[in-house]
């Protein structure tokens, strides 16, 4: 009764000193705010048994090696994509800052969560309501400055955003209700700080960081789909549960090689065509595979060969209809098989991303339909 007396003081005096800083920033002192809330209720029910520990081991060291692999692999896409800097501060001060607020409001949150979860454990429907009161009491306050002009805008923000917050929280219930409120304040807390420490980050679109986390969920839902893994290894399992078990692993691994190819890891890449200035070499709705050249391929590209290039607004495969090369510098004209003149502006070698290799029919329709309503304004 003292300790958590103690540590509930502590707590409050160290956040009510980052909540008094100047330096704290408006979604910080919200974190903090919603944290100190959480830590007061599930102080009031300091009688409940509720920081539950698991006595399997092999929950923590899959946890720990799941979502560390997911922390390597996602820092391996920056090898590809790039890197940005890390909004968030890094100096010494705003290190703690970011640290005490995110995880207060986590472990404050998983602590509320054990308790609804004990109180609720024979009742589905109340476990349900009780995540989703979390999930929107803790919506980041970022969430509601975001302005969409399309709906292309707010469908990016749905999946590459929002998406990925709801999967961490109903996840988060999952490993409490299975397993134990350890288990998931250790997930909570490996999965978020190591994205507040590191200086870079992987320069991710929506479409990477959806599809990234998608894949870690997947994996982790088949970890952890029966109660403990002590059911494993697969040899230990009837083989009906094993057949499962190996059947979702080929899911992941496809689903995995399938997001790569889809996100051009690899040095080849689908593009769905959008217009028919193509036809009849390809038309709207075929898929094209292009293959990315490096900087001396470039330039070593001939009349009536196929490129991929990037304009302001989109990407194009034109065929080659003149080279052009002024000294050094070397540029494209470029036409579509259909259209009746050469494109405008002459293509820059900074500009091409890969040639085409062949075709696949009317692949990319579904593409083009989520592409045109999301267009409409």
């Amino acid at each position: 009764m003292k300790k958590q007396t103690v540590i509930l003081l502590l707590f409050l005096l160290s956040t009510g000193i980052l909540l008094l800083s100047s330096s704290t920033s408006l979604y910080q002192k919200i974190e903090l705010l919603i944290g100190i809330v959480f830590l007061l209720v599930a102080f009031y029910y300091k009688n409940v048994h509720i920081i539950r520990f698991t006595r399997n081991k092999k929950d923590f060291i899959a946890i720990i090696f799941l979502v560390l692999l997911f922390h390597l692999s996602y820092f391996s896409l920056g090898f590809f994509v790039g890197f940005q800097t890390n909004p968030y501060n890094q100096n010494i001060l705003g290190i703690i800052q970011n640290l005490l607020s995110s995880g207060l409001l986590i472990f404050s949150t998983e602590y509320l969560r054990s308790i609804l979860i004990i109180k609720n454990q024979r009742n589905k429907p109340a476990l349900f309501l009780s995540t989703l009161f979390l999930i929107i009491i803790t919506i980041p306050y970022p969430f509601f400055t975001y302005s969409f002009s399309n709906k292309e805008m707010f469908f990016q923000f749905l999946l590459g955003t929002m998406l990925p917050f709801l999967m961490n929280h109903i996840y988060s219930s999952y490993l409490d209700y299975k397993t134990s409120s350890c288990i998931s304040i250790l997930f909570r807390l490996l999965e978020e700080v190591p994205l507040l420490l590191f200086p870079v980050l992987p320069f991710t679109n929506w479409y990477i960081t959806g599809s990234i986390h998608l894949i870690k969920y997947l994996l982790l839902s088949m970890i952890f789909k029966y109660h403990s893994i002590k059911e494993f290894p697969f040899s230990h399992l009837p083989k009906k549960n094993s057949f499962i078990l190996l059947l979702y692993a080929f899911v992941l691994i496809f689903a995995t090689i399938f997001t790569s190819f889809m996100l051009g890891i690899f040095r080849y890449e689908p593009l769905a065509i959008l217009s028919n200035s193509m036809y009849p070499t390809y038309q709207r709705g075929d898929v094209i595979v292009l293959k990315k050249l490096s900087s001396i391929e470039k330039r070593q590209l001939k009349e009536q060969e196929i490129i991929v290039f990037e304009t302001s607004h989109q990407l194009v495969a034109h065929r080659i209809f003149k080279v052009v090369k002024q000294g050094n510098d070397i540029f494209y004209q470029t036409k579509g098989d259909n259209n009746n003149m050469p494109d405008n502006n002459f293509v820059k070698v900074q500009q091409i991303k890969g040639v085409y290799c062949f075709s696949l029919k009317y692949l990319g329709f579904p593409s083009i339909w989520l592409h045109d309503v999301l267009k409409e304004e």
